[in-house]
């Protein structure tokens, strides 16, 4: 994974100046309130990069589920709008054994 000394560099430097404006006066945020806040970029990056880097048509639908749960879960740690997460699993669960299942039935057996 060639990106991931670029993408620690670059955590590492954010991280610093943070602590250095916080260390100055110039700020009040913590590095733990900044990741639990932007935790969701995370799953942007890999989304995006998986689709980037993608060689198979089957890992298209994951990596584009995963960049936009990351932009719904940004969303509702900016306050932007009202996502709860768990009002939503316990309604639409049966969905994700609905799409298990059509994955099963449309997968081309390996003889």
């Amino acid at each position: 994974m060639k990106s991931f000394p670029k993408l620690t560099g670059s955590i590492l430097i954010v991280i610093g100046i943070i602590l250095m404006l916080n260390s100055l006066g110039y700020m009040n945020l913590t590095p733990w309130s900044i990741i639990r806040i932007y935790w969701p970029l995370l799953l942007i990056y890999l989304g995006i990069d998986g689709l980037l880097k993608q060689k198979m048509s089957s890992n298209i639908l994951f990596n584009v589920l995963l960049a936009i749960s990351g932009l719904i879960l940004l969303g509702d740690n900016l306050n932007l709008y009202n996502f709860n997460v768990f009002y939503l699993l316990s309604k639409f669960w049966p969905v994700v054994l609905i799409v298990l299942g059509i994955s099963l039935i449309l997968k081309p057996n390996k003889k």
